[in-house]
Order: structure tokens, then C-alpha cells, then sequence
């Protein structure tokens, strides 16, 4: 005599969810290699630059977080390392807050600079890189 059971739809639903919380797992650590990766490719000289990187998830057409200063003789900043150390836990904390709801799902993740002059020094001239520092090349080619 034959034998069967049957599971109901929440079966797949709920595996549906695991498999969602494992790939965000992924997903939020490749975030931080990314952002890592970001501070430590960009020049400094005021810190603008290095602390206008911001993370955005699902959404690729908001603001995010645009630094006043401009670089010039006057605002040289003293602590390169510190304006790193900063825009390393800015996006830190746009990690934090995409991926602290474990069931979102993550369409697309965003990274940009809207520093005044993301695109001298992304394509140059600046003084250090006349063609440029390139920093969303280099990511995009080591990530992906």
C-alpha cells in the first residue's frame, strides 16, 4: 500500500525566508569589504571625499551623505587617519541600519559619493592623480 505526506505552502515559504536571511549574511559582509575597500582606495585632504560615501539599498536615485567642505589650502585636514577611521563608520552604520531588518530583500545596493568634487577626484585633475584616483573602477573591478 502506498504511503504519502503532504506539506503544506508554508514549507516553501518558509525555507524561502532562510535562504533570504543566508544570502543577506553574504551580502552584508561583501557591503563591508566594499566599504573597507572605498575608505582605503580614497585620497584625504579635507576628509570631504572619504567621509561622503554612503550605502543605499533598493533605491539608486536618493542623496546620500553630500560633505560642505571644498579642498583648498585652508582646510587641509590634520588626521588623514581619523577622516577615514570616520567615513569607514558612516558606512558602517548605513550597513547597519540596510540589513537590520533580516527579512529585507536586497534588489540592489547602492554605493556613492556625493562630495562637492567626487568627480575631480574620481577622473581628476587633482594634484596627487591628474587622471584621476578612480576609486569606483577599482571596486567595481574587484567586486564586481
Amino acid at each position: 500500500m502506498a504511503k504519502q505526506t503532504t506539506f503544506k505552502t508554508g514549507l516553501a515559504e518558509g525555507f524561502s525566508k532562510k535562504l533570504n536571511r543566508a544570502v543577506n549574511v553574504q551580502l552584508e559582509a561583501k557591503a563591508s569589504e566594499i566599504a573597507q575597500d572605498a575608505v582605503m582606495l580614497s585620497p584625504v585632504y579635507s576628509g570631504a571625499y572619504v567621509r561622503s560615501f554612503s550605502f543605499k539599498a533598493n533605491n539608486t536615485s536618493s542623496r546620500g551623505r553630500g560633505q560642505t567642505a571644498v579642498s583648498d589650502k585652508d582646510n587641509k585636514s590634520s588626521s588623514p587617519d581619523s577622516e577615514k577611521q570616520q567615513g569607514l563608520s558612516n558606512l558602517d552604520g548605513d550597513i547597519s541600519s540596510i540589513f537590520s531588518d533580516p527579512n529585507i530583500k536586497i534588489k540592489t545596493l547602492t554605493l556613492r559619493n556625493d562630495s562637492p568634487h567626487a568627480k575631480l577626484v574620481e577622473d581628476g585633475p587633482i594634484k596627487t592623480a591628474p587622471n584621476g584616483v578612480k576609486v569606483f573602477a577599482q571596486i567595481r573591478n574587484k567586486h564586481g
